[in-house]
């Protein structure tokens, strides 16, 4: 194996004291870290929008990324279960979109009944598309040595990238807003 994969990355390199028989936990932790990182960002984003990107605000941004991030892991750890590394990807990445929009709007204030779901319907959508494209990365024909951080980091820059183009009236970032709201200027 000189210079190539290491296959027992997920175990930190000692598969005898930390093993997987049946080669379940890796593809789970994929699908979590898929999810916590779509999670994260939508959460963290919905928030910076609703209360401001100020150092005021960073606690409730902090705490939209922290809720999104649990809500997307456990989603992962969930629905991943049994899927193929693209569907899990796109199912965890639409429930951490979804989740991580609502946590957002929450940790900012929204009551629960005030919650838009417009929003939160959009972001599912976006993390339905990262979570495709990261599944099928992380399953596809790469050499992935690392497919939990390789999952995680793929799932949350495709997001992050799609909502640049998203408007704050959908929960994205809004700088080139090519995606509107029926209600946006």
């Amino acid at each position: 194996m000189m210079g190539g994969a290491n296959v027992a990355a997920y175990v930190n390199g000692d598969p005898i004291a930390l093993n997987d028989p049946n080669g379940q936990l890796a593809p789970l932790l994929v699908a979590a870290a898929i999810g916590g990182g779509i999670g994260a960002l939508t959460g963290a984003i919905q928030a910076g929008n609703q209360g401001g990107w100020t150092a005021s605000n960073a606690r409730n941004i902090l705490k939209g990324a922290a809720g999104g991030l649990a809500f997307g892991a456990a989603g992962g750890l969930t629905f991943g279960q049994g899927l193929a590394a693209v569907a899990a990807g796109g199912v965890v990445g639409a429930i951490a979109g979804f989740t991580g929009n609502i946590v957002g709007q929450l940790a900012t204030g929204t009551s629960i009944r005030c919650i838009d779901l417009t929003q939160a319907t959009f972001q599912a959508g976006v993390g339905l598309a990262a979570g495709l494209l990261a599944g099928a990365a992380v399953a596809g024909p790469l050499p992935v040595t690392n497919a939990i951080v390789n999952g995680a980091l793929a799932s949350a820059s495709l997001a992050a990238l799609a909502n640049v183009f998203v408007s704050t009236g959908l929960g994205g970032m809004g700088v080139l807003p090519v995606v509107k709201a029926a209600n946006d200027p």
